[in-house]
């Protein structure tokens, strides 16, 4: 299934910007991630709580979901591009969660 570290817009905002505002000369690189990864389950079991409607999660094979998107109107470079990032979801390429956001923004996102 794999899971995917959402983190929200404002919150990335504010640790890029007190990066960028920070005095400390030295050379770092940050990870920057939502506190919780949620697998598909999960972020399906939100949307129905919060909508009330509920919602399923479909596995599809990469050749699935890359023909449907094509039928769907969408170039192929463009479907591949899009399925890749569910094989990086699955593989848990976005899974990662650090603490840097709240490092850097001195807030908990």
């Amino acid at each position: 299934d794999g899971a995917i570290s959402y983190g929200a817009r404002s919150d990335l905002a504010a640790a890029i910007a007190a990066g960028l505002a920070s005095d400390d000369t030295e050379s770092t690189t940050y990870t920057l991630t939502g506190p919780k990864a949620y697998t598909p389950a999960e972020v399906a079991a939100l949307v129905t709580e919060v909508t009330g409607k509920p919602i399923q999660v479909v596995q599809l094979s990469d050749e699935a979901l890359t023909e449907g998107m094509k039928a769907a109107g969408l170039p192929e470079p463009i479907a591949k591009l899009l399925v890749s990032f569910d094989a990086a979801t699955r593989a848990g390429d976005l899974g990662m969660v650090t603490d840097a956001v709240e490092t850097l923004s001195g807030r908990k996102s």
